[in-house]
């Protein structure tokens, strides 16, 4: 690496560049990390496109190709993830959410930030909470909404009822993360810097729904079940024969 430093370069500054590539080589370790320890598992951020708007089990082009994705997982290919604009937003101020989230309420959190913890369950079934708040045996998971008006709807929600009514996706991420963990509370905190201090975090209190946790399990079998079945199909197929068991010809 020191080779890559340009000698008319300070030392104080070659120390800084030096810094800098360190920091984002350790970056990039702990994303690879990551990415394999959610390789071909159901994570929370995404499981919710395996149900309806109903919380039943979803069968449309969204589920089945979100299936077929932990397939290619499987076999070491990952999809490339698009960061939007509203998803830098809620990545660059997470942090800062958890810092004011502590301020405000006094608890303990731990594995939050770059030491956030990928909680591994069932097999094939994973969360990621932003935090564990030590102090109360619950998980935390941030909002940094883009959209003012977003924040605004959020405001709005007075207990879980609402989140439920309002979100498939952020309702199946939350109780997935409380059942990860075994907390017996979570908070799902929404937070926009751009308010005022008296209005940019709200904190809702969600507790595990047995109800609604049983059919995500009904529906979490079926989709590891049909993962499975996927992977075994094309292990047992030979993929460089025609359909009716000649050699594919290659090409010169």
């Amino acid at each position: 690496m020191q080779a890559l430093i340009n000698p008319n370069i300070d030392k104080a500054k070659q120390e800084a560049i030096l810094r800098k590539l360190a920091s984002a080589s350790e970056a990039e370790e702990r994303q690879e990390a990551f990415r394999q320890a959610r390789r071909g598992r159901i994570t929370a951020s995404e499981a919710h496109k395996l149900f309806t708007s109903s919380y039943k089990k979803a069968n449309n082009k969204t589920s089945e190709t979100y299936i077929l994705k932990k397939v290619a997982e499987h076999f070491g290919v990952f999809a490339e993830h698009w960061n939007a604009r509203a998803t830098d937003w809620g990545n660059d101020h997470e942090e800062e959410a958890v810092q004011e989230y502590i301020k405000r309420t006094g608890n303990e959190v731990e594995k939050w930030g770059i030491h956030q913890e990928f909680v591994q369950f069932d097999k094939r079934l994973g969360a990621t909470p932003d935090g564990i708040i030590t102090n109360i045996n619950a998980c935390l998971q941030i909002k940094c909404p883009f959209s003012p008006a977003q924040h605004i709807k959020y405001l709005t929600f007075k207990d879980q009822k609402d989140l439920k009514a309002y979100s498939t996706e952020y309702y199946v991420q939350i109780q997935m993360e409380l059942m990860a963990t075994g907390a017996t509370l979570a908070h799902w905190v929404t937070y926009d810097p751009r308010f005022d201090e008296k209005y940019r975090l709200k904190i809702l209190e969600i507790v595990p729904d047995n109800e609604t946790q049983a059919i995500m399990q009904e529906v979490f079998e079926a989709a590891t079940t049909k993962i499975q079945d996927i992977i075994e199909q094309i292990k047992r197929s030979d993929c460089c024969r025609g359909s009716a068991g000649a050699s594919v010809p290659s090409r010169a």
